[in-house]
């Protein structure tokens, strides 16, 4: 049986995270601590080329460095650091990317050739692509904690049997807080 073409993106096996922080408050830093608390059991690789370890894992300095496959990648990064990311996970063999990094289309034409770039080489590679410029998502079965949405603060929810998407993370983020009460 073959995967569904979103699992890279919704259910990895593992997962890098480009410009991870060892600042569990800061964006960059978020997801990787909501990985470990939700009990992620998959393979967690922070990559930050300055830091031999990032909240206590070992830390890549690139993603060519980290062995083996990785599903999905989150991109944490300066919007002049995005498109060299997108490319080393297409490179790879990444399958699915969550980019939380801004400053594209929405800030002119160079922010727009840059979101162009990164479009393509999703396209090129088959690269299931949620962002930029996006909250993230997550999945409660898995651990999958691709976020860095306020909503996690208080530590993983429970797995139910609904899903949801939006187009605004604030506006999910608050459906999300009124479905838990």
């Amino acid at each position: 049986m073959t995967a569904h073409p979103l699992a890279p993106l919704l259910a990895p096996s593992s997962v890098a995270i480009f410009g991870a922080s060892n600042d569990p408050t800061r964006i960059s830093g978020r997801s990787l601590r909501y990985y470990r608390e939700a009990g992620y059991k998959g393979g967690l690789y922070p990559i930050n080329p300055t830091r031999d370890t990032v909240q206590g894992l070992r830390a890549y300095p690139d993603l060519a460095s980290v062995s083996g496959s990785v599903d999905c990648a989150v991109i944490a990064v300066p919007a002049n650091l995005a498109v060299e990311s997108m490319e080393a996970c297409a490179a790879k063999g990444v399958k699915g990317v969550v980019m939380f990094t801004a400053g594209f289309a929405e800030i002119g034409p160079e922010g727009r050739a840059m979101q162009e770039r990164i479009a393509q080489i999703a396209h090129d590679s088959g690269i299931r692509l949620c962002g930029p410029n996006c909250l993230g998502l997550f999945n409660m079965r898995t651990g999958h904690t691709p976020t860095f949405s306020s909503f996690l603060e208080e530590g993983p929810t429970q797995a139910g049997p609904l899903g949801m998407v939006t187009q605004s993370g604030a506006f999910g983020t608050h459906l999300l807080a009124l479905a838990a009460r």
